[in-house]
């Protein structure tokens, strides 16, 4: 298991054990699977605009940086950087 598949489990652990979803959770599970199975799974972004906001669409946008820039070598030198409220991180390109 992927480590950013890992931290949908750890926002969602229900999604392991239930039948019935919700838009929310079933929007993570899709990503899930993307990440697990990219080469045979698809990720509709459409997603991520119909069905999530506020923290839950930034969370997502944050595992799917984390996932290009760690589980796969698409993304080699990152620059692109969330920073959450509370949080000291910045951006790679604020320190050149």
């Amino acid at each position: 298991m992927k480590n950013v598949t890992k931290r949908i489990i750890e926002n969602f652990p229900n999604l392991e054990k239930t039948k019935e979803i919700n838009t929310v959770e079933a929007t993570f599970l899709h990503l899930a699977w993307f990440f697990e199975e990219p080469e045979n799974q698809g990720f509709n972004i459409g997603l991520l605009y119909k069905h999530l906001d506020n923290d839950w669409l930034e969370l997502a946008l944050e595992l799917i940086a984390q996932f290009f820039r760690e589980e796969t070598y698409f993304i080699q030198e990152p620059v692109l950087s969330f920073i959450r409220k509370g949080s000291k991180a910045t951006s790679r390109r604020q320190n050149k």
